[in-house]
């Protein structure tokens, strides 16, 4: 999250006789520029400014704290300074980028002529390759009616190999249900646009995930090429609502629930 600090504007009147850039902490700032950004190499609250072989030593924030990123403009002879704390600078570098986030998940277990699906629930507010990965499979009283909404309670009837899950919901939970031999792989459109205030001066804005069901171990789940940042699509990031499969997350009460159930059902054939 990209805070504000504070914005200080200085005179500084180009002129035919000198050098058409001022200094801000050794670094050249050309006439015309708008918004360029500098990182401090430490947080700081005060750097030097040089104009017209003047220098000045600014104070960056006036008391509110140090800053890391100096965001200037400087036209009609005046130098905005706009001083900034960021969290984080791996942000896209330009507008109109395109990439995918992937993750697979655990597989269901058995062959995929077997009669039988696997279900899961997903969390439906963020994407996290991380979270798929841990997604496990819910086998309460949920699943026998998740597997009705589904229509495969009397057999399996999507088997495609790459073919996209449906989310089916309960009691405002969303799950899946994958067959036998296959497993899932979710992924998440991201595309970049241009945002004054990020810290790189444009924002990744990335689509509820999508859920691709394959028998791979490995592999693709979308042709897309993969984001060079490991998850742009963060719990921070905005996401548009409506259209779109949502991203795989473990619930820890279902998971407690579900081996309760399993352990307390092997003790009871023990006995």
């Amino acid at each position: 999250m990209d805070i504000i600090k504070s914005k200080v504007e200085y005179l500084c009147k180009e002129s035919s006789h000198s050098a058409k850039y001022v200094e801000i902490d050794g670094r050249r700032v050309p006439f015309g520029t708008r918004n360029m950004r500098i990182q401090l190499e430490e947080p700081s609250d005060k750097f030097d400014l040089v104009c017209q072989a003047e220098a000045w030593a600014i104070s960056l924030t006036k008391g509110k704290g140090k800053g890391n990123q100096v965001r200037v403009t400087y036209v009609n002879d005046t130098i905005i300074m706009k001083v900034f704390w960021c969290d984080r600078f791996d942000g896209p570098t330009q507008a109109g980028l395109r990439c995918a986030v992937e993750a697979f998940s655990s597989a269901c277990p058995g062959r995929v002529s077997d009669n039988h699906t696997c279900v899961y629930e997903i969390k439906t507010r963020r994407f996290s390759s991380d979270t798929v990965r841990k997604a496990v499979e819910v086998k309460t009283e949920v699943a026998v009616t998740v597997r009705g909404k589904a229509r495969v309670s009397a057999g399996v009837t999507h088997t495609n190999e790459r073919e996209v899950v449906n989310a089916y919901t309960v009691d405002s939970r969303s799950y899946i249900v994958i067959p036998a031999g296959y497993r899932f792989c979710s992924f998440s459109k991201a595309s970049s646009s241009k945002d004054d205030l990020a810290a790189t001066g444009f924002k990744w804005t990335c689509n509820l995930p999508t859920f691709v069901q394959t028998t791979m171990i490995t592999g693709r789940c979308t042709d897309l090429k993969l984001c060079e940042s490991r998850s742009p699509c963060s719990s921070a990031d905005s996401q548009p609502s409506g259209n779109g499969k949502r991203s795989a997350e473990a619930q820890p009460v279902t998971m407690l629930l579900a081996l309760f159930l399993i352990v307390s059902s092997n003790l009871a054939n023990l006995l």
